[in-house]
């Protein structure tokens, strides 16, 4: 599914449901009524509809943060963006990062804060012209677009970028979000994190990171 291209998505989704949902004549199905078939204006309505739903779930995602963002930037309280690949959102995984920060008097946001971009597609905001790889990976895209951001704003504003290997995408955009960050005089912290249990280890390196930026 192409979310990058409305047209494309569209034309996607249609096909898909109505494969779903095509009139079948099995002699085998004794007893199954035939699935009724998909109209296009019973389709254009769903579509519709799921376009909506995707806006606003994306609305209530950013503005609560939005809002977090802005009073840490008024009062210059310390603030983390987490940043890493989808399945990372599992609290196995990330071992409650952001709970952990959060219990260390740091508010704790996630990369959807800097979605500025037409929610319907994923349009990046600008400042990838001169980055040092081709950005045809969304979540890298996401990763990046973070950094870039955070290098914007004050100390105060730092990330956090999740890392459980350095195979693929990760092998390279890594020292790339780095070399972003550096630039902005930021540290780039890095967890390299497994499917374990125990927190331990990462509380210890965050409140460690954040006594250092206390003292700075």
């Amino acid at each position: 599914m192409n979310f990058g291209n409305l047209k494309i998505l569209k034309k996607q989704c249609f096909d898909l449901i109505a494969d779903l949902t095509r009139n079948t004549r099995n002699p085998d199905q004794q007893g199954i009524p035939a699935k009724a078939g998909m109209t296009k204006r019973r389709f254009e309505a769903a579509f519709k509809k799921a376009l909506l739903e995707r806006q606003n779930h994306l609305k209530n995602l950013i503005e609560p943060q939005q809002k977090i963002l802005d009073k840490a930037l008024k009062n210059n309280e310390l603030t983390f963006i987490v940043a890493g690949r989808p399945y990372h959102t599992d609290p196995l995984i990330q071992q409650k990062v952001g709970q952990i920060l959060s219990d260390l008097g740091a508010h704790a946001l996630t990369d959807d804060v800097f979605r500025r971009r037409n929610i319907a597609c994923n349009v990046p905001t600008k400042g990838f012209e001169n980055l040092n790889l081709v950005s045809q990976w969304s979540y890298p895209n996401r990763v990046i677009q973070t950094a870039l951001e955070v290098a914007k704003l004050p100390q105060n504003v730092q990330m956090v970028q999740l890392n459980s290997f350095g195979c693929g995408p990760d092998s390279f955009f890594l020292e790339e979000t780095g070399e972003i960050l550096k630039s902005a005089g930021k540290n780039h912290t890095v967890l390299r994190i497994d499917e374990i249990a125990s927190p331990g280890s990462i509380r210890l390196r965050l409140r460690s990171l954040i006594e250092s930026l206390k003292a700075n």
